[in-house]
């Protein structure tokens, strides 16, 4: 398992009724050097926040790496801070799902989500008893989170092993992250979608994805 252990260093399991010691000390040191990747929704989310379509919202706002399994993923842009931080978070009604969740984070072993804390995050230690079950109601993440175990899907994806991987990254980057493009909006139409809700039809585009891989 260590090798698919996310990037935050030391890590520790807890199960989400745990009580752990933690308050947030408004430090912003999470909203600095961060790497953080966004999701369909979180994309969505920012957009109608932002008023700008996806084209336009990548333009200003994210830049790319490649993931481990050879897939683009999109990071909100840093300077070193957040591009959306200027004393404070400026779309804090429609933060990402890792800004929700942080100083926690979620860790997936097949059909088990497992939960992590922050071992930098300074609000650590501090008097006020928390749970993590309390904390994701508190931050709204519930919608998000479960969201998030179905992007996990997306991130097990190992492209070496995708028989046509141009056509597989252009598929994934227009379904998931340019989801308002006339591609997509044909695709929709033509697998009789237009009734879903945003959700169903991201969840819709990553089993297809998934299926499409093999």
């Amino acid at each position: 398992l260590s090798k698919s252990y996310p990037d935050f260093g030391q890590i520790s399991f807890r199960k989400p009724d745990v009580h752990l010691s933690f308050k947030c000390s408004r430090c912003a040191e999470c909203c600095k050097n961060m790497k953080i990747r966004l999701t369909s929704l979180d994309i969505k989310n920012l957009c109608e926040r932002l008023k700008v379509d996806t084209r336009k919202f990548h333009l200003r706002y994210t830049s790319i790496i490649i993931g481990k399994n050879k897939l683009p993923q999109y990071l909100l842009k840093t300077k070193p801070e957040c591009v959306f931080y200027e004393n404070g978070c400026t779309v804090y009604e429609s933060r990402p799902s890792s800004c929700r969740l942080y100083p926690f984070g979620t860790y997936h072993v097949f059909d088990k989500v497992y939960y992590f804390k922050v071992k930098n995050c300074i609000g650590f230690g501090k008097k006020k008893r928390i749970m993590i079950n309390s904390f994701i109601k508190e931050n709204q993440v519930g919608n998000h989170l479960s969201f998030i175990n179905k992007w996990e899907l997306i991130n097990n994806i190992e492209l070496d092993k995708v028989k046509d991987k141009p056509r597989f990254v252009n598929l994934y980057k227009q379904l998931l992250f340019f989801f308002d493009s006339k591609f997509t909006k044909s695709f929709i139409k033509e697998n009789n979608l237009k009734s879903f809700s945003f959700e169903d039809k991201i969840l819709f585009f990553i089993n297809y994805l998934l299926e499409y891989k093999n």
